[in-house]
């Protein structure tokens, strides 16, 4: 198992540039890229009511010592490097999740 260093994020990431993107589609076994060792960030959509705010999503950042309720802001690119999507972190009956980072993903990741 490769070593985290904490604080550790690629110049890409750090640039606020996304590089590999994709949908959440499934939180049952929560979501991570590269066994959380990839951070990313999230743009959330809401369905219904595309309301303006905050969004509550049970994840760990990359400085996180563990899971907690980390309010996102809705229809943006957000700010924290987050580590994991704990197991139904966000309801995606609700939302639309999508994950960005700047590091490199392996098909095997998506």
């Amino acid at each position: 198992m490769a070593k985290r260093i904490k604080g550790s994020v690629s110049p890409e990431m750090a640039a606020g540039r996304v590089l590999a993107h994709g949908k959440v589609t499934d939180l049952s076994a929560g979501f991570n890229i590269d066994k959380g060792y990839t951070p990313f960030s999230l743009f959330i959509i809401e369905k219904a009511n595309k309301s303006t705010d905050p969004v509550l999503v049970n994840c760990e950042t990359w400085h996180g010592d563990g899971f907690a309720d980390c309010p996102l802001t809705p229809n943006c690119w957000d700010v924290p490097f987050v580590r994991r999507i704990n197991t139904n972190g966000i309801d995606l009956a609700l939302y639309d999740v999508y994950w960005g980072t700047g590091g490199d993903v392996s098909d095997d990741d998506e």
